[in-house]
């Protein structure tokens, strides 16, 4: 069960910081039409969202279960589970404090 909720956590993890590639991607795609073209914009755009999101889910189940016993085996010895769990909670507020910064320009620290 804790597995489970380990990977599905990690999954999230994941789709958040593929998005901030997503949308860092997309700010460049929405600069090039000056230089490309609209057009020719949009295919690169298009054509770099799937080489970005394809290996990233085919890679993700082998990761995630690599990812959680290396994370296991480095915080069983200092801090235990409650260390794993302060990582990944940690790991999802900085991401909530970059989407916050990104969406709306507001900065809590």
């Amino acid at each position: 069960m804790i597995q489970k909720i380990l990977r599905t956590l990690l999954l999230a993890i994941s789709v958040l910081c593929a998005y901030l590639l997503i949308s860092l991607l997309e700010g460049w795609i929405l600069d090039q039409p000056k230089s490309l073209g609209p057009e020719l914009a949009t295919l690169i755009g298009m054509t770099m969202i799937v080489f970005l999101f394809v290996p990233l889910f085919a890679w993700m189940d082998t990761a995630s279960q690599n990812m959680v016993q290396a994370v296991s085996r480095i915080f069983s010895g200092s801090f235990g589970r409650t260390g794993f769990y302060i990582f990944l909670f940690a790991t999802l507020g900085i991401l909530y404090l970059i989407y916050l910064y990104m969406w709306f320009n507001v900065r809590l620290i």
